[in-house]
């Protein structure tokens, strides 16, 4: 117990230094879900971009009832033709898209020759092409009735291509049974594991290179405590403070975000709490390692390790950039870190869409996986903390032998 107090004491003295990665963290995050809209929302509403005929040809029907579909389209803007007023309409972007028919178009069309359109557009490239698809979809569609009713007048083919092209389909869409989040929030969920790895780093690191100062660890040697019952009592303060870290970045997930996950499965919400919990395990096995190799016990240092440890396997494995971005070479190599199946994990996560046994097996493999890293990372730690105190009891008990002599 004597121990474990003294361990909250030295957590106590350098609180400052992780209150500010925790502080850095929340007001990014808090900005994230104020700042962000929520993806759910996902009304449409038809753009009607503007545009402009020029007919240098006779007015025929079937150029009236192209205008009267283009407007259903867009917004027509009536233009003089002079070559200056089409130059800047485009320019100051007044209109998208500028057509022109050619002179002869509608003798052409009447013999069944097809002169291409004349077509200009501004820097909304998008919007003109849009356009331009409707003014084909026009004229494919009356070059077809005019192949299967040839006697058919410009009146009846123009009247009968707008009945074909008003008419509508109602598509109805339906969300699927799969967790209906914002982005945000897997972002986060993605950003608490370098945080996550940050903080459990420092958190043991700084305690663990406290007590291997040489006087103090004289002094413990010289304890009724064994040094077995010592270095546990060590661990139990790191997995305590390691589960209050990830307690606190999982609460501070759900509450921040809490209007944006309310379509979240809870079983999804379970397994992103044990996805956490296994990186939490990873974080903990590297801070144990890190602290068993660092000779140097300054802040400064262990800083520096904590985020070198934590920025690389991040930039590495997909926290902050996602997976499919990366190549494939990257990709292949960030499988031997346990951040990349974290990654993995989460990603598998939030696209499922049910929650089969087969769905979930690969879920359980990513796990798995990390638990296997941290079980790895554990034991070498462990192995070369057993290593450096046998040393020095060894030394201890020489050292102790000649004063008797």
């Amino acid at each position: 117990m004597g121990v474990f107090k003294t361990c909250m004491k030295i957590v106590k003295c350098h609180r400052i230094n992780f209150l500010v990665y925790l502080l850095l963290f929340l007001s990014l995050c808090t900005g994230m879900a104020f700042l962000t809209k929520n993806p759910a929302e996902t009304d449409f509403e038809q753009e009607r971009p503007a545009f402009a005929v020029v007919n240098r040809d006779r007015e025929t029907p079937l150029v009236r009832g192209f205008e009267t579909y283009l407007d259903e389209k867009g917004t027509l803007l009536k233009l003089s033709g002079q070559e200056k007023e089409l130059e800047d309409a485009l320019f100051y972007q007044e209109a998208a898209c500028i057509l022109l028919i050619p002179e002869g178009f509608s003798d052409s069309w009447e013999r069944g020759e097809q002169i291409p359109l004349e077509t200009a557009r501004s820097q909304d490239v998008a919007a003109a092409a849009y356009l331009e698809g409707a003014a084909e979809q026009y004229w494919s569609q009356a070059a077809a009735l005019r192949a299967l009713a040839p006697e058919s007048s410009q009146e009846e083919i123009a009247g009968k291509t707008l009945e074909i092209l008003s008419q509508e389909t109602l598509v109805e869409t339906v969300k699927d049974s799969g967790p209906q989040v914002s982005e945000t929030y897997e972002a986060y969920v993605r950003l608490e594991g370098y945080t996550m790895m940050v903080l459990v780093i420092l958190l043991v690191c700084q305690v663990q290179l406290t007590f291997q100062r040489p006087e103090i660890r004289m002094r413990n040697q010289m304890s009724p405590l064994p040094s077995a019952g010592f270095t546990g009592r060590l661990m139990l303060h790191g997995a305590v403070m390691s589960l209050g870290v990830w307690a606190l970045l999982t609460l501070m997930g759900l509450v921040i975000f809490h209007g944006q996950i309310q379509g979240l499965d809870p079983r999804a919400v379970l397994l992103l709490a044990a996805a956490g919990f296994c990186l939490m395990l990873v974080s903990l096995a590297v801070a144990e390692l890190v602290a068993a190799l660092t000779k140097n016990r300054s802040g400064d240092t262990l800083d520096m390790a904590a985020n070198f440890i934590s920025l690389g396997m991040g930039f590495l494995s997909g926290i902050f950039v996602p997976l499919e971005l990366l190549g494939e070479g990257i990709r292949t190599a960030a499988q031997v870190t346990p951040t990349y199946w974290y990654a993995r994990g989460v990603e598998e996560i939030f696209a499922l869409t049910s929650f089969e046994q087969s769905h979930l097996w690969p879920i359980f493999g990513y796990l798995g996986i990390m638990a296997a890293f941290a079980a790895a990372l554990g034991a070498v730690a462990f192995l070369i903390a057993k290593t450096k105190s046998s040393g020095e009891e060894s030394y201890a008990q020489v050292s102790t032998e000649r004063r008797r002599v």
